[in-house]
């Protein structure tokens, strides 16, 4: 049933292309939990929707890709799969892509390490006003930031994101309270809180487990007008 919901609200919305699906993103030193599996098998869902439904644009080369954001800052940075290069999307991913018929080389892998030195970056290079935790170093809304640049950088035109929500499900006309809750960091950036001018469309998706059933909230923000 809820997979249904997420294909009418996917067709419903028509991306602009290309669009990227996010999803399943988890720490990479403890592996994805139950909802953490639930979202990514929600992007999976959104993306076949599309291909096999939205209309021949949808099934062009590469309009529309799967991505994953890995967060590895729990772990020394010698450490990290990315530093190592033995890095492996976890077997309940790789199980869900085989299925699919999709092969797992094709989902955009992101990690939230290099994404937060990117953004301590363009604030020292370029004058980013950046969200800073109280030890100085970027606060999750800017990481979101400066993902949703580097995608537009990538030529995607918008985003849909399927997140897991650690703590209360914002309302969808949620305005932002600065990273109370880091899971708040996808919507607090599409937002503006994060620094970074909005250069994609954003559709996000927060996945709460509550007694057994994963709700989904919706919330939407467009580029930022020029």
């Amino acid at each position: 049933m809820m997979n249904d919901q997420i294909s009418s609200k996917i067709l419903a919305k028509k991306p602009n292309l290309p669009v990227v699906i996010q999803g399943g993103a988890y720490r990479a030193d403890l592996g994805p939990n139950k909802t953490q599996l639930k979202t990514f098998k929600f992007a999976l869902s959104a993306f076949k929707t599309l291909i096999e439904e939205g209309g021949s644009e949808y099934r062009q080369r590469d309009a529309v890709k799967l991505a994953c954001i890995v967060n590895d800052l729990g772990m020394a940075p010698r450490n990290r799969p990315k530093r190592v290069h033995n890095f492996s999307l976890p077997s309940e991913y790789l199980g869900m892509l085989e299925r699919a018929k999709i092969n797992s080389g094709e989902v955009l892998i992101f990690w939230e390490s290099t994404l937060r030195n990117g953004a301590e970056q363009d604030r020292e290079r370029r004058g980013i006003k950046i969200q800073k935790t109280e030890g100085g170093s970027p606060r999750c809304v800017s990481i979101m930031g400066r993902f949703y640049e580097i995608l537009a950088r990538l030529g995607f035109r918008s985003q849909i994101g399927f997140y897991e929500a650690k703590t209360e499900i914002p309302p969808p006309d949620y305005k932002g309270a600065i990273d109370r809750a880091c899971i708040y960091g996808p919507i607090e950036a599409a937002l503006g809180f994060s620094g970074y001018e909005l250069k994609i469309e954003v559709l996000n998706a927060l996945v709460k487990l509550n007694e057994d059933a994963h709700v989904v909230e919706w919330h939407q923000s467009k580029p930022d007008a020029p």
